[in-house]
């Protein structure tokens, strides 16, 4: 599926493209797109996922007009803006963005569909995710498969020698 109602604007050499995750509607993922240089950019977060062989199914809202997304990413959106939500009531906060917090997303980020900008940008992928104030791997909704193997691997590291944690 393409995102035939989005239109990318030319990206200059050495920007980079930031998205914010609104938190209204409720109902629907919102995001807002802006161009920085990437040396004057903004505090962002930077989000490593899986794409798999998944098929762009998922229909989003960037900048007003449709755009279809992986299922996986998805999921971390609609977890992020819970996450959101949560930390607004908790704070008694109405806004509208995630506190005006930043966020690169590869495939919503990078015109996929222009294999010039694509080329440019994964070059600059170690400079990208270098300039992330934090990064996030998102491998997927947590299911009780997904628990188990996270409660095994820390059972595992409660057995090893303390000095063994520090030194691997």
């Amino acid at each position: 599926m393409g995102n035939q109602n989005f239109r990318y604007e030319p990206l200059p050499e050495g920007y980079l493209r930031l998205v914010q995750l609104k938190t209204r509607p409720l109902l629907n993922i919102c995001l807002e797109l802006s161009a920085f240089a990437l040396k004057q950019a903004p505090d962002f977060t930077a989000l490593s996922y899986t794409w798999g062989g998944e098929e762009r199914s998922q229909l989003i809202n960037l900048q007003g007009r449709q755009f279809h997304i992986i299922p996986n990413l998805e999921s971390f959106l609609w977890e992020a803006k819970h996450q959101i939500e949560l930390s607004r009531v908790e704070q008694n906060h109405d806004e509208g963005s995630w506190n005006g917090a930043w966020l690169w997303i590869d495939s919503i980020c990078i015109d996929q569909s222009n294999s010039e900008e694509k080329s440019a940008q994964v070059a600059m992928m170690k400079d990208i995710y270098e300039a992330a104030k934090t990064i996030i791997s998102w491998l997927g909704v947590l299911d009780d498969d997904a628990k188990l193997g996270m409660e095994y691997i820390l059972d595992i590291d409660h057995f090893r020698e303390p000095w063994s944690r520090a030194h691997p």
